[in-house]
C-alpha cells in the first residue's frame, strides 16, 4: 500500500532525555493535499493524521505529501477524568501543548523532526466554604485563566471530595484562578489574580448561596 511521504523522528525532553509517559503525548499532523491516499481521514478539505508515540519516544507518520503542514503535539491532563482522592508528589509530569508548521519537501521520501517537549508547571490547593469545610456541589473545579477579561481559559482542574485540585499550566506567567460549576458554567467569588506557578497548598474559601448548597 502507498505510504507516501513520511514524518518521522523521537519526542525528547530539554535535557535530552525520553519523556515520561511519552505513548500519553498525542501527535497529529493536518495538510492540504491533492487526491490524498487517506480520503477517510478528510475533514474541512484537510488531512489529518495521527501518530502513534512509542514507548521510547518514537513516532512516525505516513500518508504525507509535498509542501506544507502543520504539526500538533498535546500531552493527556494526567487528571483529566478527576482530581484524584489521594494527591502524592511529585505529581505526575504533563507537557504544554506545541503547534509547529513545517514543510515537506519533494525531493525527499522521509523527514526526521524532533520534539523537544517542555513541561508544564502547576497550581495544587483546596476549595472550602464559608465554613472552612469542603463543598458539597458536584461538579465543581477551578479554572486558570491568564487574562481574565478575555475569557480565555487555560487550564482547569476539577475538586475532589475533600475540595482539592490540580491544575496543570504554562510555567512563566500570571493566572487568575476562578471556582466555577462544570454543569451550569456559574462562578463563585472570590477570583485569586495575578498567581504564579508552581505553587502548593492554596486555599480558596468561597461563599456558596444557601440554594446552591
Amino acid at each position: 500500500m502507498e505510504k507516501g511521504y513520511v514524518l518521522y523522528g523521537k519526542m525528547l525532553t530539554e535535557d535530552g532525555g525520553t519523556p515520561e509517559h511519552p505513548q500519553a503525548v498525542v501527535l497529529q499532523v493536518s495538510q492540504e493535499q491533492k487526491d490524498p491516499i487517506h480520503k477517510e481521514l478528510v475533514h474541512f478539505d484537510r488531512v489529518a493524521l495521527t501518530a502513534r508515540v512509542e514507548p521510547n519516544g518514537t513516532y512516525r507518520v505516513e500518508g504525507l505529501q509535498p509542501g506544507p503542514f502543520r504539526l500538533n503535539i498535546s500531552s493527556l491532563n494526567p487528571f483529566i477524568a478527576g482530581t484524584p482522592e489521594r494527591i502524592t508528589f511529585p505529581l505526575r509530569v504533563s507537557y504544554q501543548s506545541m503547534d509547529v508548521q513545517l514543510e515537506m519537501a519533494p525531493d525527499v521520501k522521509e523527514m526526521r523532526y524532533d520534539v523537544v517537549l517542555k513541561k508544564n508547571s502547576y497550581f495544587h490547593g483546596r476549595v472550602l466554604d464559608e465554613n472552612l469545610k469542603p463543598p458539597s456541589i458536584r461538579g465543581l473545579s477551578v479554572w486558570a485563566f491568564s487574562d481574565y477579561s478575555s475569557g480565555q481559559r487555560e487550564g482547569f482542574g476539577r475538586i475532589n471530595s475533600a475540595g482539592y485540585f490540580v491544575i496543570y499550566v504554562k510555567s512563566g506567567q500570571e493566572y487568575d484562578l476562578v471556582v466555577a460549576d462544570d454543569n451550569t458554567l456559574a462562578e463563585y467569588a472570590p477570583r485569586l489574580e495575578k498567581l504564579t506557578p508552581p505553587t502548593e497548598n492554596l486555599v480558596l474559601q468561597v461563599k456558596f448561596s444557601e440554594d446552591q448548597k
